[in-house]
């Protein structure tokens, strides 16, 4: 992508700048930034404004190929040239997630490269617990499957 072509003014019927970004269609256009951005991109598209190519380079973690990925081959950095990509609707717990392994590979990998980094992660790790223990609480008490 290249910066600099599509300008606040395009985003102006989506999303509102003033005082905070804020979606003006919710209920249309869901998921973060994700909505808006698809709109923009094919409106901008249709208008001649940017081109779109598909280029094939990412892999959702629950497909097949995501399976035969080997966590060595991205530690040593001679990996697969993707990007693995946990969008969507996601458990209740982390650890439950598809390829988990390369998630929390690559968050190790984030905590040690920031100032206090092992402590920050192990508070990070401690309130996810616990926000996870509360939300198990919660299904149990309204008798909700959780996953």
């Amino acid at each position: 992508m290249t910066s600099g072509i599509l300008k606040a003014s395009d985003f102006s019927p989506v999303i509102s700048f003033d005082p905070v970004i804020k979606n003006k269609y919710p209920k249309m256009l869901r998921h973060g930034d994700q909505g808006a951005l698809n709109y923009v991109f094919a409106k901008s598209s249709q208008e001649g404004k940017i081109s779109i190519k598909y280029v094939d380079f990412w892999i959702w973690p629950g497909v097949p190929e995501a399976q035969t990925i080997n966590l060595s081959t991205i530690q040593n950095k001679t990996g697969i040239p993707k990007v693995m990509h946990w969008a969507g609707i996601k458990s209740i717990d982390m650890r439950k997630y598809d390829r988990y392994d390369i998630l929390r590979f690559y968050e190790k990998y984030y905590y040690s490269k920031t100032g206090l980094g092992k402590l920050k992660m192990l508070w990070r790790d401690g309130v996810r617990l616990s926000i996870l223990q509360m939300k198990i609480v919660k299904h149990k008490i309204l008798r909700e499957k959780y996953i």
